[in-house]
């Protein structure tokens, strides 16, 4: 078994907790790992991917989203689950939008929740 550089074995931590495997530590411990790394917090990174989510689907809507490529968006969502999966689900929405599929609230009678009441005394 060869040995590791320090410098080899520091550069593997340090990228695999930016990596979504990290999110198999615990949140104390992720914290704490990163803290000590000087891993940057990915709190604002989630909110500024969540701020920008719109304009990129509407860009993939249109066809526009080469000019996204390399965008901090576009790189955060190829490493963040959390972020992606928020990002799949607005692109649906999207598309059944944009193809007139989206469920129209159908006006209905009011449910009986006659039941609800108090009886009077």
């Amino acid at each position: 078994m060869t040995q590791q550089s320090p410098s080899s074995r520091n550069r593997r931590i340090r990228q695999a907790l930016k990596s979504p495997r990290v999110h198999a530590l615990s949140p104390q411990l992720r914290l704490f790992a990163q803290a000590v790394w000087n891993i940057p917090d990915q709190r604002g990174a989630h909110a500024r991917c969540h701020a920008d989510l719109p304009s990129f689907v509407d860009a993939e809507i249109d066809g526009h989203l080469a000019t996204w490529h390399g965008s901090f968006v576009h790189e955060h969502l190829q490493t963040c689950h959390r972020c992606s999966t928020d990002y799949a689900e607005l692109l649906e929405i999207a598309i059944l939008d944009s193809r007139g599929l989206m469920n129209q609230r159908s006006s209905s009678s009011s449910p009986n929740l006659s039941f609800l009441e108090l009886p009077h005394d």
